[in-house]
């Protein structure tokens, strides 16, 4: 049935079109796309170009121009130890040790050219290691990227713990001059000729798998990993083991911990050591020397 002209139809296709100027032709009426009309695509903005020759850790850590973090005496160099646990020293055989090592995963690669950059990442990953620094903390004190530091910290950490660390986390030699050197503050705070102090210590597990939370759980009441330590009185770490679950007690730690084996097995008998057991809130257990 035909009604004839029906101005709503008009009306319709009047408002179709003004809510979709966009829409491809319909009924035989093409939409005409003008010039004014058009929006090329944004384009991506260039990168800020990276400068970690600006920063104060390059200025400070780096070049170092009066040698005050060099020296470890000065109060720089004091400081310089306490904010990556190492002397600058130390943190610069590292360097040499990641561009020489024949086990090294840098060995060869274009970054031992840059030893100033090697020596930023370096200080870096220590940070994050000492003092929980995130990626981004990193990338704001270096000038260099977050995803660099990611992909470098990956393998330092390997290279770190099975070549590094035993170089630097050894106890001391069984001679009356190296135990000294290890005593003389225990001497100062009343616990005569002790070697070293051991405790267990329970480092926070912020993401952990659900079927080993239970596990992980000990005393803390959250989940942890467990490491058995050895220090003098200096900070200064003699041995530590690869750790546990943080519901394992400091009994089952110890007997896995390689300062108690290198005691157990004579290896001071030469100087008559002796162990006792100090009762304190966290118990400890003293290697003292007889004099």
């Amino acid at each position: 049935m035909n009604f004839g002209y029906d101005p709503f139809d008009e009306w319709y296709e009047e408002i179709f079109f003004n809510l979709f100027p966009d829409n491809e032709e319909i009924e035989g009426n093409p939409v005409e796309q003008t010039d004014d009309e058009y929006k090329p695509p944004k384009k991506r903005k260039k990168r800020r170009n990276r400068d970690y020759k600006n920063t104060t850790w390059y200025r400070f850590y780096i070049l170092d121009d009066e040698k005050t973090f060099s020296d470890p005496l000065h109060s720089d160099g004091r400081k310089f130890e306490c904010r990556f646990s190492l002397s600058r020293e130390e943190v610069l055989g590292i360097v040499t040790t990641l561009k020489t090592h024949e086990d090294s995963p840098f060995l060869g690669k274009k970054i031992c050219d840059e030893s100033d950059r090697l020596l930023l990442l370096v200080l870096a990953a220590l940070r994050i290691l000492t003092r929980n620094w995130t990626f981004d903390d990193v990338e704001e004190a270096t000038d260099i990227s977050r995803q660099v530091h990611e992909a470098f910290f990956i393998k330092f950490v390997k290279f770190y713990g099975e070549v590094v660390l035993p170089t630097l986390v050894k106890m001391p030699e069984p001679t009356a001059e190296a135990v000294r050197g290890n005593s003389n503050e225990f001497n100062e705070a009343g616990v005569p000729n002790a070697l070293g102090s051991m405790d267990a210590v329970h480092i926070r597990l912020w993401n952990v798998a659900s079927n080993l939370k239970q596990v992980s759980t000990g005393k803390e009441k959250y989940p942890t990993r467990a490491f058995n330590v050895v220090v003098n009185h200096r900070k200064r770490v003699l041995a530590a083991q690869k750790g546990a679950y943080g519901s394992t007690n400091d009994k089952t730690l110890v007997r896995f911990d390689r300062g108690a084996l290198a005691l157990q097995a004579g290896t001071y008998d030469d100087m008559k050591c002796q162990r006792a057991l100090w009762a304190s809130p966290e118990t400890e257990l003293l290697w003292r020397l007889r004099k």
